[in-house]
């Protein structure tokens, strides 16, 4: 799931873990990985859309160094949208992210088809999506 939502992207997963998964879990915020790093029960670390350099930042050195150890001692990361640029941020993912140029979320765009290929069929030759 992508949402522009901090919130609704970690609500999002919570819910997946406990009521569609039933997979136990801890919830950790960036200081308490900066003072006490990850504990050792943890075997994957789930990182969602966040704010990137807001969770950066509030990892701080302290924190930075603790994810980069754990994933270095064997530790499994795993990210999307915002978490996937903060593990680029990080230095643990070799994916460059640019900023974007423009951004419209919840725009229509009309989209002209190509009315000869099969996922176009009762689509027409334009639509909006």
């Amino acid at each position: 799931m992508f949402s522009f939502s901090q919130g609704e992207s970690f609500d999002w997963l919570a819910h997946k873990l406990n009521t569609d998964w039933s997979v136990p879990y801890i919830s950790m915020l960036p200081a308490e990985i900066a003072e006490e790093g990850i504990p050792a029960t943890v075997e994957v670390l789930l990182v969602p859309s966040v704010g990137a350099t807001a969770v950066y930042n509030a990892l701080g050195t302290q924190g930075r160094e603790a994810i980069a150890s754990w994933v270095a001692s064997g530790g499994h990361l795993v990210t999307w949208g915002g978490g996937a640029q903060l593990a680029s941020e990080l230095g643990l993912s070799m994916t460059q992210f640019d900023p974007p140029s423009s951004s419209c979320p919840g725009s229509f765009f009309r989209v002209m088809m190509d009315v000869t290929h099969p996922l176009a069929d009762g689509v027409g030759a334009e639509t909006f999506m």
